[in-house]
C-alpha cells in the first residue's frame, strides 16, 4: 500500500474509478448538448412517445402472416377501446350510475324478500341505511384470525345480498370518531338471522374494537350490499376462484352457496394461497366439499416452509393457474361469461400476477371480477386502459 501522508493512495483510487465515471461524463455531455440544441422536451423521460424509426425497423423484420396477426390484434384493441368509450358515455348519461361507491360504478343488486314454505324472509339491511346488529361470539380460527358472529333483531331475516357481495360495518371509536370497514362475510346470504365475518385482530382501532366486543354488544352497525360479485344460480357453467389470505372469505361464501344448492350445476375451482400453513383457513371444509362433490376442486400453496405442510410451496404462478385454465392460442378462443367466470380476491401482488398470467393465457378481461377498490384499475393496468370490464348481471 501507500503511505497515507503521501496522498498517492487517493490519486491511485481516482484513476481506478475513472473508467466507470468516463461513460457517465459522456452521457452528461450528450444530454446537455441535445437539450441545448433541441430543447429538453426532446427527451421522453416516461417512455410515452413511440420511436417510429425503431418501430418501422422492427416491422420490416416481420413476414406477411406475422404482420396480419399483429394488425388483427391492434384492430381488436381499437374496437375494445371504442366500445369502452361508448360504454363510458352511456354510464355518464344514466342516472343509475351516480351511486357513490369506491368499489362499484353502479348500485349493487339486492334481494328484498322471498318466501320459503309458509315463511317470509325480509332483508335485514339496506345499502343506504345503517342497521344495528348484535355481537354473539367470536372463534379463533388461526394464530391471529378470528371469526365474528352477529345476529339480527328478526331471526327470519337475511342479509339482502347475493352470493359474492360484501357489506360495510361501522362503529364509534373511544376517541369519539366513527370508523367503518368493508367486509366480505363468509356465511351464506340465506343463513337467516345471522352474519359471520373473518378478520385479523391487528393494531387498527376498528379491529381492536371488534376484539373488545362482549356478548350482546350492539355498538356495530351494518349496511349493504355495497358492492361485489353478484352470483346467481347457474349463471355460468364454471367458476374459478383465485384467492390469497383473507381474500378467501367471498370464495367461502360462494362455495357454500353453490355446493349446498342441489339445483346449481356450476363447477367450481379454487386456488388458495397463504403465507403460512395456519392461514389456510377453512381448508377442512374445502377438503370435505372436494371429497363429496365432483363439481369442486381445490389447490393450495403456502409461502413459508413448515413441518406441518407437505403440499405445494410458493405463490400462485403460471403452472398453478394453467392447471385449471390452460393457455389459449388466441383471444378469440376465450370462452364467454356463460361458460366461464373468474373471481380474484387477495393481495394486490397476487391479483396483478394472476391478471398478467390470465392475459398471457389469452383469457378475456370481461370474464374476470377483481375485488377491492382498485380491482378495475388492476385489470386496466394489465389489459389496457380501454379494455372492457366484467359486468354484473344487474348492469
Amino acid at each position: 500500500g501507500f503511505k497515507s501522508e503521501l496522498g498517492l493512495e487517493r490519486y491511485f483510487r481516482d484513476t481506478q474509478a475513472g473508467w466507470p465515471m468516463a461513460p457517465s461524463n459522456e452521457v452528461c455531455r450528450k444530454f446537455i448538448g441535445i437539450g441545448a440544441l433541441f430543447g429538453f422536451d426532446k427527451f421522453d423521460f416516461w417512455s410515452q412517445v413511440p420511436n417510429r424509426r425503431v418501430l418501422g425497423s422492427e416491422l420490416r423484420k416481420l413476414d406477411i402472416s406475422a404482420k396480419k396477426e399483429l394488425a388483427n390484434k391492434l384492430l381488436q384493441e381499437i374496437r375494445r377501446h371504442e366500445n369502452y368509450e361508448n360504454l363510458a358515455e352511456d354510464v355518464k348519461e344514466n342516472k343509475l350510475f351516480k351511486f357513490v361507491n369506491p368499489f362499484n360504478s353502479k348500485p349493487p343488486k339486492s334481494v328484498s324478500s322471498y318466501s320459503l314454505g309458509d315463511k317470509t324472509h325480509n332483508s335485514a339491511f339496506d345499502s343506504e341505511i345503517w342497521t344495528k346488529i348484535r355481537f354473539e361470539k367470536k372463534l379463533n380460527i388461526s394464530s391471529d384470525i378470528w371469526e365474528f358472529e352477529f345476529s339480527f333483531d328478526d331471526p327470519l331475516s337475511h342479509t339482502g345480498c347475493l352470493p359474492g357481495q360484501f357489506v360495510e360495518l361501522r362503529a364509534q371509536m373511544p376517541n369519539g370518531g366513527i370508523q367503518s370497514r368493508y367486509y366480505s362475510y363468509c356465511s351464506k346470504p340465506n343463513d337467516f338471522g345471522s352474519l359471520q365475518i373473518a378478520t385479523r385482530l391487528g393494531y387498527g382501532q376498528f379491529t381492536q374494537h371488534l376484539g373488545s366486543l362482549k356478548n350482546g354488544d350492539e355498538s356495530i352497525q351494518c349496511r349493504g350490499p355495497v358492492g361485489g360479485y353478484e352470483y346467481q344460480s347457474n349463471m355460468t357453467q364454471r367458476l374459478v376462484l383465485i384467492c390469497s389470505g383473507l381474500g378467501i372469505t367471498p370464495a367461502l361464501q360462494l362455495i357454500r352457496t353453490i355446493l349446498n344448492d342441489p339445483n346449481d350445476r356450476t363447477k367450481v375451482d379454487l386456488l388458495f394461497a397463504a403465507d403460512k400453513f395456519d392461514e389456510l383457513i377453512y381448508c377442512e371444509e374445502f377438503n370435505a366439499f372436494a371429497k363429496k362433490c365432483d363439481r369442486f376442486r381445490v389447490l393450495y400453496t403456502v409461502k413459508e416452509i413448515s413441518s406441518k405442510w407437505t403440499g405445494r410451496l410458493g405463490y400462485i404462478d403460471a403452472p398453478m393457474i394453467s392447471s385449471v385454465l390452460p393457455p389459449l392460442a388466441k383471444y378469440d378462443d376465450s370462452p364467454n361469461s356463460e361458460e366461464l367466470q373468474v373471481v380474484i380476491c387477495g393481495s394486490p401482488h397476487m391479483a396483478i400476477t394472476a391478471l398478467e398470467l390470465l392475459g398471457e393465457f389469452k383469457y378475456s378481461s370481461e370474464l374476470i371480477f377483481a375485488y377491492g377498490h382498485t380491482g378495475d384499475e388492476q385489470i386496466k393496468r394489465v389489459y389496457g386502459r380501454g379494455t372492457l370490464l366484467f359486468q354484473n348481471s344487474s348492469s
